[in-house]
Formats: C-alpha cells, sequence, structure tokens
C-alpha cells in the first residue's frame, strides 16, 4: 500500500481528471512505470521481468465461467410446495411429495438449487419478481390433488370451528383459485382468506365477502381492507337503475326496427 500510494497516488495528486476513463488510463500509466523500475536492492531486473520468466508460466487457466457469489439458506416447503427465498421474496415450486420438509436452498444471482438429504429435488433460473411465482411445469399425474373445496379448507385451518355461511365466501375463493395458471399459486390467498375469521368473527367475513363481490376485482388484500376498515358494518345501499332521461339526440326502440 505504501509503494501504491508513493508511486501511484503521489504523481497524479495535482493532476486534474475530467472522466473516470482519463482517471484509470492515468492510474494504469503510473502502474506500468511502477513495474518497469529496477529493483533497488536486487541485481538487475525488474517486477513486470520477474512476473513473466518466473510466474506467468505456473499460472492455470482462468476458469470458463466468472466466479458467483453462493448463499445458502433453509426453508420449509409449504402447503403449495412452493419455497420462499426472502432476499427477493419470490417463491419456486417443489416437488409435493416434499410439503412440510426443511430443505436447503443454495442461490446465485441466476439460479436457484433445492436439495433435501444432500439431493437436489429442484432447479431455477432466479428471479426478482417480488411475491410472484415461478412454478415448473409437471404431468397432470405428479401434481397432488387440486386444493379441497372451501369446507374442507375451513377444516384444515381452523379445525373445530363451524364454517361460515359459504354462499358469498366461497365465490371470492372460486375468483381467487382461478387467476393463475397453477392453482397452488392461489393456495396462500385462500388460507390467508380464512384465517381472517381468527381476527373477525365469520359474521364479518361473510359480510366483506358479500361487499367485495359488488366489485369487478376481487382477491385478499381488497377483503382484508373491508374488514379492517369496517367496510362491512356499513349499510349496502340497494342497487337502483335509474331511467335514461329524455333527449333529442337519443333515438328510441323505433329507429331499429
Amino acid at each position: 500500500m505504501q509503494l501504491a500510494y508513493e508511486r501511484i497516488y503521489a504523481p497524479l495528486r495535482n493532476e486534474q481528471a475530467t472522466s473516470l476513463a482519463g482517471l484509470n488510463n492515468a492510474i494504469r500509466q503510473q502502474l506500468v512505470k511502477h513495474h518497469q523500475k529496477p529493483f533497488q536492492r536486487k541485481a538487475g531486473g525488474n517486477r513486470l521481468a520477474l512476473f513473466q520468466d518466473h510466474e506467468r508460466p505456473l499460472l492455470s487457466a482462468l476458469p470458463a465461467s466468472t466466479f458467483e457469489v453462493k448463499y445458502c439458506v433453509k426453508a420449509k416447503v409449504q402447503r403449495n410446495y412452493h419455497i420462499v427465498i426472502g432476499q427477493d421474496w419470490h417463491y419456486y415450486s417443489v416437488p409435493y411429495e416434499y410439503i412440510d420438509k426443511r430443505v436447503q436452498v443454495v442461490y446465485t444471482s441466476r439460479e436457484v438449487e433445492v436439495y433435501y438429504q444432500n439431493k437436489r429435488i429442484a432447479l431455477h433460473q432466479r428471479s426478482r419478481l417480488r411475491y410472484s411465482y415461478t412454478t415448473l411445469a409437471v404431468p397432470h399425474a405428479a401434481r397432488p390433488p387440486a386444493l379441497p373445496g372451501a369446507t374442507r379448507l375451513d377444516s384444515r385451518v381452523l379445525p373445530g370451528q363451524s364454517p361460515p355461511n359459504w354462499a358469498c365466501c366461497l365465490a371470492p375463493i372460486e375468483q381467487i383459485l382461478s387467476t393463475k395458471l397453477f392453482i397452488e399459486q392461489t393456495y396462500n390467498s385462500c388460507l390467508g382468506l380464512l384465517r381472517l375469521v381468527n381476527k373477525y368473527s365469520a359474521a364479518r367475513l361473510e359480510a366483506a365477502c358479500c361487499r367485495a363481490l359488488r366489485g369487478h376485482r376481487i382477491n385478499y388484500t381488497i377483503i382484508h381492507n373491508i374488514l379492517k376498515n369496517n367496510l362491512d358494518k356499513l349499510e349496502q345501499p340497494a342497487e337502483v337503475l335509474s331511467p335514461i332521461p329524455e333527449h333529442g339526440n337519443i333515438r328510441g326502440t323505433e329507429a331499429y326496427q
């Protein structure tokens, strides 16, 4: 560090660089001079000659690919047979038979590998799209059964409790299940919706679902916001279709005979 300061930085201390490229070029010129400067305590030669004659022949070829830093984390396979990498908050699929198993995830800037008992069970290209899924398309026979109906969901998530009136709650779940190409990607949203009964009541969840069905789009966040803001307690106005007012530019049915 002292030699670099004395022979590279010090000669340039009064120079003014107008660009990064110009600064790097000036540093490179001083570095070449440093390498070609004769040794002070050795007879003849310099650093460049020593490298060319003795060190360069012993060097191995560089790797064909650039070095990748690997990160290792532990994860539990969720009920939708996906694991999540918290750094990106992105979900990756694994074979469904590993549900509830703890696996090791090894990932780089390009790939994600999932291991169970030192055996690789999944390989994905890494994605940094937050709160999204990367799911491998597999034959239907190798996939688990589709998510059970709402009553079955309730028995798994809320054992011992009576399911709410599914007249309104089932419809949002069916819509959420149909929003993804892979139905398993919607499981967390459906289970999260049902868990709202723990914080709110079954009656309120039913009312919130009924209110959400009046909109053009429905998901877990919309229903949760309705409950959080107590919108489910507001009286829902009846739908009244207002008649079209009479106007000279509006033609009647007689114009379409």
